[in-house]
């Protein structure tokens, strides 16, 4: 308990109000109105979400990972798809989805501080396009259109392969999608996602036991396992 304690006077310090509630929420001393409140500062007049809510996206504009972050707040907070926040950020989602299923940084992204990878993101991306359109699904949001474009940008881009094998944020889009939504390969992109991860937590048994051959690359190996258990 005293970890716990120390861990959320850290975060008062940190002038992150979400993160703050958010932890106060999971250790039982906060209430989902006060991560609502939080969230409610990140919101931009357009129903997106920016204001560096992405901790590596310092731009206040609007855009889909920020928006991604905001809508696994408000499932957590057990947040109702008729609520004035969500109803904003849906009109935002179906307005700013691109005809190629994902939704790309608007040009005002690129004009603040940004994290290197991000400022050589290419869209259209499965990464963040499938983990926008699950967490909508999740949170009871999306239009039949939106579903539609995200379908046709899976048939482009989706490789099984990358769902059992790839690095972290290869595997995270089929992860945060294919339990969610339903797809006629549904079965076979979350079979594949299992089997990765089995095959983590296999490595990471050997590794506790002194198996010096157990992969540890970054992206990969029982560092990938250990994230996927956290993000899933």
């Amino acid at each position: 308990m005293v970890r716990v304690e120390q861990a959320l006077t850290f975060l008062a310090t940190q002038d992150r109000p979400v993160e703050l509630a958010w932890a106060r929420h999971s250790a039982g001393t906060g209430s989902d109105d006060e991560i609502i409140a939080a969230l409610a500062r990140y919101q931009n007049p357009d129903g997106g979400f920016g204001q560096n809510l992405e901790i590596d996206i310092h731009a206040p504009d609007s855009q889909a990972f920020a928006a991604r972050l905001a809508m696994h707040v408000m499932i957590d907070a057990g947040t109702a798809p008729s609520h004035p926040m969500v109803t904003k950020l849906s009109e935002w989602l179906e307005r700013e989805q691109g005809e190629d299923g994902d939704w790309s940084f608007p040009h005002g992204v690129y004009e603040h501080q940004l994290a290197p990878w991000f400022a050589g993101w290419s869209f259209p991306s499965l990464n963040p396009a499938l983990m926008v359109a699950g967490s909508a699904h999740r949170l009871g949001i999306g239009s039949q259109r939106l579903f539609d474009r995200v379908d046709a940008l899976i048939a482009e881009k989706g490789i099984i392969e990358d769902a059992e094998n790839g690095g972290f944020y290869d595997v995270l889009p089929y992860a945060e999608y294919f339990p969610y939504v339903k797809h006629r390969e549904q079965d076979r992109y979350n079979g594949a996602v299992a089997r990765g991860r089995s095959r983590e937590r296999n490595r990471e048994t050997a590794t506790r036991r002194g198996d010096r051959g157990a992969d540890r690359s970054p992206g990969g190996g029982t560092d990938r396992g250990r994230r996927m258990a956290h993000a899933i």
